[in-house]
């Protein structure tokens, strides 16, 4: 795995001899993952994934008629790990966008790069030594669950610098249980029950609840499902399906979201609509899930509050719309979404949830989710594996999938009745190019009504 000291050593050799106008920037991307591919309980795939890529982005600085004049040129390259073909390498690659770099039109909204500093945070956790067999354990004190998934384990790294002294390095540990319970039901048909667990700490324990948990449900999935007419019916999100909400509004509270792109998070700042007083939503940088600092190696807060009891707090403003606006950057990221959402928790306990429900709908999980009305805050989706109607405070039958339509500002306004006391980290499960940092800190979420449309 590279290291700190590696990097380090890569960055001194590209920054030698660079012209005087000219400032690159590095940013690394890494990760040592062991992974392991499940279908019905057993092994179908196994293996390591080692991935180093360095980010070159090169910018030239020239004056015309006492106004700056910028161009930013940027390219990816894949590290093989040995220090001298990866110079080399590197090198040719500078060289080519030094001759690019001029070539490019001038780009108004770009700002000199600044020395932001430098950090380094290492969050080491406790992984399993051999997947296989800390998985077989598992699995084998659960015969009857047949568990099809990905579970994924590993170190990622994030680092920055610059050839104008900055250097930041960020590590950190994570473990992530993605599996389905798979079984058929009496007429055939395949009923499945999502587990999603994650940690620095490798838990075999919380692993095997989720497992348990996962079969009792999938006991009740072997009823016969029921049809639910459209309408508004009193609904428990878990905080699963809670995350997939928070994925889709991290991006509506950035700068340049509210003032050009009709965000719904501009009603909130014109004080116009207000959410629920329980509602308080973060970007948290603090837990370990991503770097404090950002492409271009500004450092940000360790808490940034977006939401603060159901009204605006504050904006999420990258570089380029804080020159392009002529307000202060708070060291976003480039896109202005939050990387670490925090939703903080009310006074439910999830044990409870389901008696306080009373009769209505529960919601394990959510997808397809869209905005179906982006200025207004109304978001869409479709209701996924164990959901159930609930009777009498007890889940009751699955129901049939479900579309639902409604805004943010009655589901986490208005119709919002308690959050739980618990806060569940779901990791970003992506793993696009390469395994993805962040996720949400999230509660589960009882509303007093929710609006399904067919």
């Amino acid at each position: 795995m590279i290291r700190h000291e590696d990097f380090q050593q890569i960055s001194r050799e590209l920054f030698k001899g660079l012209d005087t106008n000219l400032i690159l920037t590095l940013n690394l991307t890494a990760e040592e993952t062991d992974f392991s591919r499940w279908n019905d309980s057993r092994v179908r795939q196994t293996g390591t994934v080692s991935d180093r890529s360095l980010s070159l982005s090169l910018m030239q600085v020239e004056k015309e008629a006492g106004a700056l004049r910028l161009r930013r040129s940027e390219k990816v390259v894949s590290l093989s790990g040995d220090f001298q073909q990866d110079i080399n390498d590197l090198k040719a690659n500078l060289s080519d966008l030094s001759k690019e770099v001029s070539e490019l039109p001038v780009d108004p909204f770009l700002t000199v790069p600044e020395n932001f500093g430098s950090s380094r945070k290492v969050f080491n956790g406790k992984l399993p030594e051999d997947t296989g067999a800390a998985l077989g354990k598992i699995f084998a004190s659960s015969p009857n669950a047949p568990l099809t998934g990905i579970f994924s384990s590993g170190r990622m790294i994030r680092a920055n610098s610059s050839s104008l002294g900055q250097d930041h390095w960020f590590e950190t540990d994570l473990s992530h249980f993605d599996f389905s319970l798979v079984k058929s039901d009496p007429q055939g048909q395949a009923r499945a029950v999502k587990l999603d667990w994650a940690g620095g700490i490798f838990d075999p324990l919380a692993v095997q609840a989720e497992i348990h948990e996962a079969a009792q449900k999938m006991d009740l999935m072997m009823r016969p499902k029921k049809k639910i007419r459209p309408g508004a019916y009193r609904t428990y999100l878990t905080a699963a399906s809670v995350a997939e909400i928070t994925g889709m509004i991290a991006g509506i509270f950035g700068e340049s979201a509210v003032r050009k792109m009709g965000s719904p998070a501009r009603l909130l700042r014109s004080g116009e609509a207000l959410l629920s007083e329980k509602v308080t939503i973060h970007e948290d940088l603090s837990m370990g899930s991503v770097p404090v600092f950002n492409f271009a190696g500004e450092k940000g807060h360790d808490l940034t509050t977006v939401v603060r009891s159901g009204r605006f707090s504050e904006s999420l403003v990258s570089r380029s719309s804080a020159t392009e606006f002529g307000i202060l950057s708070n060291a976003a990221a480039e896109s202005e979404a939050i990387r670490a959402v925090r939703l903080e928790g009310g006074s439910l306990f999830e044990k409870d949830a389901i008696a306080k429900l009373g009769e209505g709908l529960y919601l394990s999980n959510l997808h397809y989710l869209n905005y179906s009305d982006f200025s207004a805050g109304r978001l869409t989706g479709m209701t996924r594996y164990a959901c159930f109607w609930v009777e009498n405070g007890k889940l009751s039958a699955p129901i049939e999938d479900l579309r639902w339509d409604d805004s943010i500002f009655r589901f986490l306004g208005s119709e919002l009745e308690d959050l739980t006391r618990e806060v569940r980290f779901l990791p970003n499960g992506s793993t696009y190019e390469f395994r993805q940092l962040g996720g949400a800190h999230v509660p589960g979420a009882l509303l007093k009504s929710f609006q399904y449309v067919l």
